[in-house]
């Protein structure tokens, strides 16, 4: 039964063991998503794949060069629904990230759980946009959940939780 909107995922990331992770959690857990690995963005990404059926996870570092600068002159024009995938949780990439005009950061996990839960969020966030918004053919910037919008969320979770540990004891 195919009944995911997503079929392809991109991932442009130079670490091939990072990649093979990815790959085989997506596969056990999605056999009909597509993964796919480039340490660029090829020329033709447009021509290859269809971009209502395509989310990229972009490594704010890919082979020495800055994945927001290669977002911005390869990705953005072609409008890939584009999510950040990175180790770094500096909250100037945060910012940097909100002012290109990414659609959603998430810092990278350890640990298989982990790893497996936030990809799973991922692709429950993509299809859920796209349901609740639109196809991404419209452009990115008209559907997509704000960076800051998630840090408040978090925060005021963080919150919430933190009050119900104090009146639990």
């Amino acid at each position: 039964m195919d009944d995911n909107v997503l079929k392809n995922l991109i991932f442009i990331e130079d670490d091939d063991l990072d990649y093979e992770m990815y790959s085989s959690i997506v596969s056990s857990l999605y056999p009909n998503i597509k993964t796919i690995q480039y340490d660029h963005v090829p020329e033709n990404l447009d021509k290859l794949y269809r971009k209502e059926e395509t989310l990229i996870l972009l490594d704010l570092s890919i082979s020495g060069r800055d994945g927001l600068q290669v977002y911005f002159e390869k990705i953005r024009p072609l409008q890939f629904m584009t999510y950040v995938h990175s180790s770094s949780d500096n909250p100037s990439d945060w910012q940097k990230c909100i002012e290109f005009g990414i659609a959603a950061y998430f810092s990278k996990q350890t640990g298989n759980d982990n790893i497996k839960k936030q990809l799973q969020c991922i692709i429950g966030f993509y299809e859920m946009n796209l349901i609740k918004f639109g196809n991404p053919i419209n452009g990115p910037e008209k559907y997509l959940t704000q960076i800051d919008d998630q840090k408040k969320l978090i925060e005021k979770l963080r919150v919430e939780v933190s009050n119900l540990r104090k009146n639990k004891n």
